[in-house]
């Protein structure tokens, strides 16, 4: 179910990309499938069918955050 929500999601870029940028769209498309093989194992467990902990919230809430913090990057002697 889960699955097909998402191509169908994607199937108004995929067609465009397809033929003006095939390259692109194979390249995406390995991707694709590569992610898929590895979720391949996940999705017939039951994990997947529970809802969402208060961990995944916390956990996405974390990486926005740092997503949009400016990162402060220090410069050593060997860069300058």
């Amino acid at each position: 179910k889960l699955m097909m929500l998402l191509e169908n999601k994607i199937k108004p870029y995929e067609e465009p990309l397809k033929l003006n940028r095939r390259g692109s769209w194979m390249k995406l498309e390995k991707e694709k499938e590569e992610i898929l093989e590895l979720l391949n194992p996940l999705l017939e467990t039951e994990t997947m069918e529970k809802p969402l902990d208060y961990r995944f919230i916390f956990g996405y809430y974390a990486e926005k955050n740092y997503y949009y913090t400016k990162q402060n990057t220090e410069v050593t002697e060997s860069e300058e």
